[in-house]
C-alpha cells in the first residue's frame, strides 16, 4: 500500500513470475492453484513506487502423497509369494500398504508395513493359484498412488497318475496301489480319494 500505487514483482528462486500468469493476479496477489512439487522454493515480493521499495520472503514447502513405488518378485513357491519393493523419494514416509486378491475374485487383503520394510512374504496359498499384488507409500499427507498391479502365479499343478500297468499290482485276491509312484507336479499331495466297484456294478463305492 502507498502513493503512488507500487508495482508488484514475484520472484521464485530468483527468477521472475511473470504478472498476469495463472499464479499472479493483476492487483499482486499470489495465487498458486493445483499445487505440486515444482511449486516449492523461496519466493520473494517487491513493491516499489517513485518513493521507496520493500520486500518480503516466504519459503514454501509443498507436501504431497508420496510417489508410486514398484514392486519385484524374489521368490515364488506352491505356497509362498516372497515381494520387494525400493523405498520411495522424498522425506516424510510414514510406511507402505501392500494389497493383495486372489484371483479371479478373492476380497482384496490389506497389509500395513513399517517404512524400513523392504520386503514382504505372503504366505498361505494355494497351489497354481493366481495373486493380484500393488503397494503404496504413506505419509503425512494420505496414501499415494498404487505402483503398477502384478500377477503372480504359485507354482504346482495336478497331479500326475503313473501308467496303469505301474499304479497297480494285480494278484489273485488283492491289488496293491502304489500311491508313491503319483507326481506332485511341485504341489505336495494332500490326500488320495480311492473308490471300486465290481465289474457288474454300475456305482463306484468309495474306500475307507
Amino acid at each position: 500500500v502507498g502513493l503512488p500505487q507500487p508495482s508488484i514483482t514475484w520472484f521464485l528462486d530468483g527468477q521472475v513470475i511473470p504478472t498476469g500468469s495463472e499464479h499472479v493476479f493483476k492487483n499482486g496477489t499470489l495465487h498458486i492453484k493445483h499445487l505440486n512439487p515444482n511449486h516449492a522454493g523461496n519466493y520473494t515480493c517487491i513493491a516499489q513506487n517513485s518513493h521507496s521499495s520493500g520486500s518480503t520472503y516466504h519459503i514454501v514447502k509443498v507436501l504431497v502423497p508420496p510417489s508410486a513405488s514398484t514392486l519385484e518378485v524374489i521368490s515364488v513357491t506352491w505356497n509362498n509369494i516372497t515381494l520387494g519393493w525400493a523405498h520411495v523419494n522424498g522425506t516424510g514416509i510414514l510406511g507402505y500398504i501392500l494389497t493383495y486378491r486372489r484371483l479371479p475374485s478373492g476380497n482384496w487383503n490389506e497389509v500395513r508395513l513399517a517404512v524400513d520394510n523392504s520386503i514382504y512374504c505372503i504366505s498361505g496359498l494355494v497351489c497354481n493359484t493366481k495373486i493380484q499384488v500393488s503397494i503404496s507409500a504413506l505419509n503425512h499427507v494420505g496414501q499415494g498412488a498404487s505402483g503398477p498391479v502384478m500377477n503372480i502365479h504359485t507354482i504346482g499343478g495336478d497331479p500326475i497318475a503313473p501308467p496303469a500297468q505301474m499304479a497297480i499290482t494285480s494278484l489273485p485276491h488283492s491289488l496293491t496301489l502304489h500311491l508313491e509312484r503319483w507326481q506332485d507336479s511341485d504341489c505336495p499331495i494332500s490326500h488320495f480319494e480311492i473308490e471300486k466297484k465290481l465289474e457288474n456294478e454300475a456305482e463306484w463305492l468309495l474306500v475307507r
